[in-house]
């Protein structure tokens, strides 16, 4: 989860009395991913703990799918570029074909979150740069363990 991902959250939560963040598995990706699904649930529970009408579930399949199968009438997606609106609008038209009554709503990036992707935070991280402008510190920690094996130790 990245800053980017953070600030829709919150400002989705704004605006619905409820939110659900899904977290999704892509088949694609499956054994490619950095974190266990468990570990994705637990690190983007603790980013989003402190919105209150915030909740994450893990979902596999189709996004339309589990929207509908939990009655959520409004799937958020975030938007940082025309890259993304095209992908995204492509999304949203799959869903309206289905008839299943379901919106999507777009949010625009921030400009300061607007360059900000899960890969390129990983790039970043590779070469050992610092990663706090992009990321949240829970993942910033569990990443820099993950990938560089730098884990943080407390002194007293």
């Amino acid at each position: 989860m990245t800053h980017g991902h953070k600030d829709i959250t919150e400002r989705a939560a704004k605006h619905f009395d409820k939110v659900t963040v899904g977290i999704g598995v892509n088949p694609d990706k499956e054994g490619r991913y950095l974190f266990s699904l468990q570990e994705r649930l637990h690190l983007t529970r603790e980013v989003l703990k402190d919105i209150l009408n915030v909740d994450v579930l893990a979902f596999r399949g189709m996004l339309s799918d589990f929207a509908y199968e939990n009655k959520y009438p409004v799937v958020v997606r975030g938007i940082r570029n025309g890259k993304d609106f095209e992908m995204e609008q492509e999304l949203q038209w799959a869903i309206e074909r289905q008839k299943l009554g379901i919106e999507t709503f777009f949010l625009n990036a921030k400009q300061s979150v607007s360059d900000v992707s899960s890969s390129a935070v990983k790039s970043v991280l590779k070469e050992q740069g610092d990663i706090k402008p992009y990321a949240p510190l829970i993942i910033k920690q569990a990443m820099e363990g993950r990938l560089l094996g730098q884990y943080i130790a407390g002194v007293t």
